[in-house]
């Protein structure tokens, strides 16, 4: 778990945050589709970090996470 000083929000945590926030609920592969009709076009996020991204978020407590 990470403490609220250790823990940093950069673009693309906000990214993920709203699309998980429009389409939820939603696994990262489906939030890679997503986000590659809408915020690719003008956005360029690593497929990879979306998938990293969404584990980092859950471990913080930001995301709640079946599996």
């Amino acid at each position: 778990m990470f403490g609220v000083s250790t823990f940093r929000l950069g673009d693309t945590s906000y990214a993920v945050l709203g699309l998980v926030d429009l389409f939820e609920p939603v696994t990262p592969y489906r939030l890679k589709q997503i986000a590659q009709l809408s915020i690719f076009h003008f956005w360029s996020i690593p497929h990879t970090q979306l998938y990293t991204e969404c584990a980092r978020l859950a471990a913080a407590g930001l995301l709640a996470e079946r599996q």
